[in-house]
């Protein structure tokens, strides 16, 4: 089962993705401040970090900084906040770009854990056409995902290719 680090300090934010995730199939650990979430993800090394920007006593950013330091786990900046700045400091700190589309196929693949996905069925699902799209699209977006979310993104242990059939993702 995947584990998923949530650090944020509104209670009902908070609530409501543990209640989601858990619901998806996945582990859920949750912080209220930057020393809890990194404390948390030292002892449970989870699999992703969805991080809040404006924490207590430690900003995200210096959360971000001090998790980049010590773990290559894919961070997710959750912000109400909508400045380009903010988006490219993060960036800068190491947090992850999950463009749309890659997240939702990130999304898809993670909710098929364990099942494989053809590029058709991919293209469907995520761009919502059979013909006109190339199953090319799909193998550009999965070797990106692979650059965020692989340690070694040339020996994928995450989204694995099945050889003549189609991606399936692992956790």
């Amino acid at each position: 089962m995947a584990r998923v680090l949530v650090v944020d300090d509104e209670p009902t934010l908070l609530a409501t993705l543990r209640f989601n995730l858990e619901r998806e199939g996945y582990e859920v650990i949750v912080a209220a401040d930057g020393a809890e979430a990194l404390m948390l993800a030292e002892q449970e090394q989870p699999d992703l970090v969805l991080l809040d920007l404006m924490l207590p006593g430690m900003h995200g950013f210096e959360i971000c900084r001090a998790l980049r330091k010590r773990t290559s786990i894919p961070i997710v900046i959750l912000t109400a906040r909508t400045e380009e700045v903010d988006r490219v400091v993060g960036l800068e700190l190491g947090a992850d770009d999950l463009k749309p589309k890659e997240f939702d196929l990130l999304v898809i693949l993670m909710r098929n854990r364990g099942q494989v996905l053809t590029r058709e069925q991919l293209l469907l699902r995520v761009w919502r056409y059979e013909s006109l799209g190339s199953s090319r699209t799909v193998d550009v977006h999965i070797a990106r995902l692979r650059q965020k979310i692989e340690e070694d993104p040339d020996r994928p242990v995450r989204i694995v290719t099945t050889r003549g059939a189609g991606y399936r993702f692992e956790a």
